[in-house]
């Protein structure tokens, strides 16, 4: 069977892939031969939903050649283009096999003044969404480097003008600006800073909230961490059955330490009521 008619049937099958082109020699003639792969794409157009988020557009497609797979995708919400990728990988590639190469690889995501509300669905839907109403732009701009067993990621993620309601708590929250950034290296040591986090609330007094700090090894078992909030009237809970909270930091809280040893510190005032704690 050649690869175009194999694709060909699954997009068949998952009926979502409106057009999947392929070119293909005589893999029968040349079992071994990786280079006979060629090209593909698979577009799907026309509305659909990932959670309660309309997608107008996904699609990618890929090139095989000299042991080389090189794949471009996009996502399209709302007439606008929200996600740009690309990737080339070393790729060993036999009929019956595949296994990563040795030459470098490169990758990137990519997303330049967003709709916010793409995110939306990682924070449930229906009944059991954390978030609902979102909007706001999200800039993004994240790779990969090098190779397939040295590999180096790196990049930032912005929100700008972001709005949410908050459906546990009942809280709207808005202009949440915030910038954060990541690197990993090679050998496998990570780090993400939050430069900073701002979000504010209405209410009798509009408050806001400030967030900064950084985490390392954060793919391992035993996280570092050392971030500081900090409050000024901040709307935390709005729930008529239970109370109408706010929230004040005459002393910053700070997190800091690890999984396994952490430490909470500041001083915390609740409605006027002020609560001092050290929890270790």
């Amino acid at each position: 069977m050649q690869v175009a008619d194999f694709a060909v049937q699954h997009a068949a099958i998952c009926n979502d892939v409106l057009r999947v082109a392929g070119c293909v020699d005589d893999l029968d003639a040349r079992p071994d031969d990786a280079e006979a792969i060629g090209q593909f794409a698979a577009i799907h157009a026309g509305q659909d939903h990932i959670g309660e988020q309309d997608i107008d557009r996904a699609g990618v497609s890929g090139q095989f050649s000299d042991s080389r797979f090189d794949l471009a995708g996009d996502v399209v919400v709302k007439g606008q283009t929200a996600i740009t990728g690309k990737a080339s990988l070393p790729v060993e590639l036999t009929l019956f096999s595949a296994r990563w190469g040795t030459d470098t690889l490169s990758a990137s995501l990519r997303a330049a003044g967003a709709d916010l509300s793409i995110v939306q669905p990682l924070f449930g839907a229906g009944d059991a969404a954390v978030l609902k109403n979102v909007t706001g732009r999200l800039t993004a701009d994240v790779s990969a480097r090098g190779t397939p067993k040295a590999k180096t990621f790196g990049g930032f993620i912005e929100i700008a003008n972001g709005s949410a309601q908050v459906v546990p708590t009942g809280v709207t929250i808005s202009n949440v600006n915030g910038h954060i950034s990541g690197t990993t290296t090679a050998t496998g040591q990570d780090s993400i800073v939050v430069d900073s986090l701002r979000v504010f609330t209405a209410g009798k007094t509009p408050g806001r909230l400030l967030l900064k700090g950084w985490v390392t090894k954060l793919l391992t078992s035993e996280p570092i961490f050392n971030l500081a909030i900090g409050l000024d009237q901040f709307h935390a809970l709005d729930r008529r059955s239970l109370a109408d909270v706010y929230l004040t930091t005459t002393q910053s809280i700070r997190l800091k330490g690890s999984v396994a040893a952490p430490t909470l510190e500041g001083a915390l005032s609740v409605d006027r009521k002020l609560f001092r704690f050290r929890v270790w």
